[in-house]
């Protein structure tokens, strides 16, 4: 063998072993390109991506694994394009490819990633819920519903084929009777066209299949998830269906629950327990935002309000009853002071209200709507609790550092009044 002879079959060897080395990389390349063609950029196109290249690592042999790609690319661009091949070479490109993973594979792929999305948080809980179910099951409507509870408003959202976003609850919404059904149940419903109770639980309803089933953490139900018309190519929904809906409804609900709990430990932060007023770190926390965007002359007027006769009311009615009038003077403020001041509790029996003012305003209509919240007496069985309270108030400018100051100057006032008020013997 001649030195170029020996020179030709090193260099070639040397490009054989780089090219089969780059061929797994250049072949994950093109699966996710044929993903893309395929399916666009949705989620459906990232999952059928993450399967196909899962599938690209199982098969033997580096080259080999780029020739299974370039049917994926061959195939993709063949249905994109919309070309009629005959069936024997639809067949030779499936075979070439792997590409008809089977469907139940492809689905349990989806919904893994659809819970790992739920489980993480990625997005926002609805639309990724509502939209991630609908292209899973390939339906015409997935709805989600939480009833009112406490604080926490109804929510009544779909997702519906073809339409980008959510939309406020299916109209008209015919299947409401038995979406409260499964909700105090807490069990699945299937609702299809021959159901004996058809007429009755879902008058109007067009025949399309339904799966119904609740939002549950432990015993306590917060919901409910349902899907509704599925497609033409499936017709109907199976009982791996449901229990494929069920295993997302378990995780959703667990994400609904977090959410509430931080939502609940943000509100407990910066809101009174007893009144739900905002708390005295909420108070502080607005004033010193106020003091960086006042303009020119305007100052920021705190009032605030000290109860009297606290204590002899918790050691003559007992401190229930205590509680109640807080309580109460809590929900006169609420409604009395102006709509731009924000009210709160402060301290055991002090509130206060903060509100900006300019140059030419006094703040006296804060001041007597505050002096208006103790002027009727509260009713309790049959006692009448006259109530009273030292009021003073203080101005805030940009030129105090320490917010703590105003406040402190109001509550000082308030309870100098207090004391002249107290002057005068509490009675029943």
């Amino acid at each position: 063998m001649s030195g170029w002879e020996l020179a030709v079959a090193v260099v070639t060897g040397l490009l054989v072993n780089e090219w089969s080395d780059a061929s797994p990389w250049l072949a994950r390349r093109i699966v996710q390109w044929s993903a893309r063609r395929r399916y666009g950029r949705g989620q459906r196109a990232e999952i059928r991506s993450e399967e196909l290249s899962a599938f690209i690592d199982d098969r033997p042999g580096k080259l080999l694994k780029l020739f299974t790609a370039m049917g994926f690319a061959m195939t993709a661009i063949l249905v994109k394009s919309g070309t009629q091949s005959t069936p024997w070479v639809q067949r030779l490109l499936d075979l070439l490819a792997g590409i008809r993973i089977p469907r139940r594979r492809s689905r349990l792929g989806e919904l893994q990633l659809l819970i790992r999305r739920l489980d993480v948080g990625d997005g926002q809980l609805p639309d990724v819920l509502l939209l991630g179910t609908r292209e899973l099951f390939d339906c015409r409507h997935t709805t989600f519903w939480l009833p009112e509870g406490g604080r926490y408003p109804e929510v009544l959202l779909t997702a519906t084929r073809d339409l980008d976003g959510l939309s406020d609850g299916p109209k008209p919404d015919v299947l409401a009777k038995l979406r409260q059904q499964a909700y105090m149940s807490g069990e699945a419903i299937e609702m299809y066209r021959s159901h004996p109770a058809r007429s009755e639980i879902a008058p109007g309803w067009d025949g399309e299949a339904a799966i119904i089933v609740a939002l549950r953490v432990s015993s306590v139900v917060l919901g409910t998830l349902e899907i509704t018309g599925p497609s033409k190519r499936r017709r109907r929904f199976s009982r791996r269906d449901v229990a494929m809906l069920e295993t997302i409804a378990s995780h959703a609900s667990i994400a609904v629950e977090n959410g509430r709990l931080m939502d609940r430990l943000r509100f407990d932060a910066y809101h009174d327990f007893l009144t739900s007023l905002p708390n005295r770190r909420r108070i502080l926390s607005d004033l010193e935002e106020g003091l960086k965007v006042l303009e020119g002359d305007q100052t920021i007027l705190v009032v605030a309000a000290d109860v009297a006769d606290l204590r002899q009311i918790n050691s003559q009615l007992g401190y229930h009853t205590g509680d109640l009038v807080l309580q109460e003077i809590g929900n006169r403020l609420r409604t009395m002071v102006p709509a731009q001041a924000l009210v709160g509790r402060v301290e055991g029996s002090g509130f206060a209200a903060t509100i900006r003012l300019s140059q030419k305003d006094t703040g006296q209509p804060v001041i007597e709507a505050i002096r208006s919240a103790f002027k009727d007496p509260m009713l309790l069985d049959t006692i009448s609790i006259q109530l009273r309270a030292g009021i003073g108030y203080a101005k805030a400018t940009r030129a105090d550092k320490n917010v703590e100051l105003p406040l402190q100057r109001a509550l000082d006032a308030a309870y100098r009044d207090k004391q002249e008020i107290t002057n005068v013997p509490f009675r029943l």
